[in-house]
Order: structure tokens, then sequence, then C-alpha cells
């Protein structure tokens, strides 16, 4: 019972955010500039047909991605590790434009 609990309040947290995302909620921020919206890096991830929708095919990849041990649900465990590897790449791309806005500045010098 306690499983089903997590995995459904994960399953909903989840679908709230992503929610956020898909009706571009400006009201909504993950930190200073960056906005939610079709727009959002995690947006466009999930969007794999560029259609500015997620559709359930899309959907349900997600969720078979983030379903490790494939048993249908998803874990706090799961849910944990896949939280922690969209940090990770929020990270790279943060200090990739990062790198990016400091190699434009250089060269303007």
């Amino acid at each position: 019972m306690k499983k089903q609990t997590i995995a459904l309040l994960a399953a909903t947290t989840f679908a709230t955010a992503l929610g956020i995302y898909a009706t571009g909620d400006k009201e909504c921020k993950m930190g200073k500039g960056h906005e939610m919206g079709k727009n959002h890096p995690r947006f466009k991830m999930m969007d794999t047909d560029k259609d500015s929708k997620i559709s359930k095919d899309e959907w349900m990849a997600k969720f078979t991605e983030m379903d490790a041990d494939k048993n249908g649900s998803i874990s706090e465990e799961e849910m944990k590790k896949h939280h922690e590897k969209m940090m990770e790449m929020h990270k790279d791309m943060h200090d990739h434009k990062h790198h990016e806005m400091h190699e434009k500045k250089e060269k303007k010098s």
C-alpha cells in the first residue's frame, strides 16, 4: 500500500509539474530566469516530435524511462534517481550556457 501511495504521489507531482510546463504558467519559476512553458528544456525534451504538445506516447516514454525496474510503477527511489538525473542535466545545460555567454563577452573585448 505504501509503495502504491508513493507511486501515485510521484506520478501526480510529475503530472502537475508537466501541466505547468505545458500551459506556460509564467508565474511559476524554477529559479531566476527559468520560466516554464513549451520552450522550457524539459518540455522540449519530452516533445520528441516537436509539435509543441506532449502526446500520450511521449508521456508514456518518459514514464517507461523512469520505471527502471519495469514493474509498471515508479518507486520513491526511481523518482529520486530520475530527479537527480534531471538536476545534473539542468546543471550541465546551465554550465554550457554560462560558458557560451562568457566566450561572447571575451570576443567583444
